[in-house]
């Protein structure tokens, strides 16, 4: 197991977690390699049948990129290449990535100032979204060193069998989510043998309400 490194900041949830029905750091067959620390939220079917739910700013920062125009997602690796994201620039060299978005639901330019809390987007399907469907995939990572973040792997030079590889090529590596409020999201992880569903954190690091 790789060395856990927790963000240096503190982050609120991106979503009301009232809108959620289940949070999963495990489920999707993307969180692997150099994403191992994302998060899902996965809204409450009812509430996504003809848009998504308000996605939020999780910390100050400014928005450092976007894509929002594709309307395409699918179970299929390749389907990565149409995924609507927003990504915040943070102090101390962290950034937080909003993924899956609806299409032209952004309501924030590269380049804005952001605070904790403000409304972002909004949650959709597009990507490469496996087996969750809508939902909204959250990391905070910081740049590996020496490499761009335009330096991300091309998906239509990997084969399925190849996802590994391909999560394993981005220029980044996610960083176990300091949160807020920790507490909150006991109710909404699986439980599974042993316990709840966690990233590679302890569970007396992520539930000790300690945290600095």
């Amino acid at each position: 197991m790789n060395t856990i490194i927790m963000s240096r900041n503190i982050y609120d949830f991106p979503i009301c977690l009232q809108n959620v029905r289940k949070v999963t750091y495990r489920e999707s067959p993307a969180h692997i390699g150099c994403l191992g620390e994302a998060i899902d939220f996965i809204p409450h079917e009812h509430l996504v049948v003809k848009k998504g739910v308000r996605v939020y700013a999780s910390a100050k920062g400014v928005v450092s990129r976007l894509s929002i125009k594709n309307d395409r997602g699918g179970s299929k690796l390749w389907y990565d290449k149409f995924g609507n994201y927003i990504m915040i620039k943070h102090p101390g060299g962290e950034f937080s990535v909003y993924e899956h978005l609806e299409k032209n639901s952004a309501v924030v330019n590269v380049g804005d100032e952001v605070k904790c809390g403000k409304y972002i987007a909004n949650t959709g399907d597009t990507g490469y979204v496996a087996c969750l469907k809508h939902h909204l995939h959250y990391a905070v990572f910081v740049p590996i060193e020496g490499r761009d973040l335009d330096d991300e792997p091309d998906v239509t030079k990997f084969k399925e069998d190849e996802r590994k590889l391909y999560f394993e090529s981005f220029p980044y590596e996610t960083q176990s989510i300091t949160w807020k409020n920790p507490d909150l999201l006991k109710p909404l992880l699986p439980k599974i043998e042993g316990g709840l569903e966690l990233g590679h954190i302890p569970v007396e690091r992520l539930f000790s309400g300690l945290l600095k």
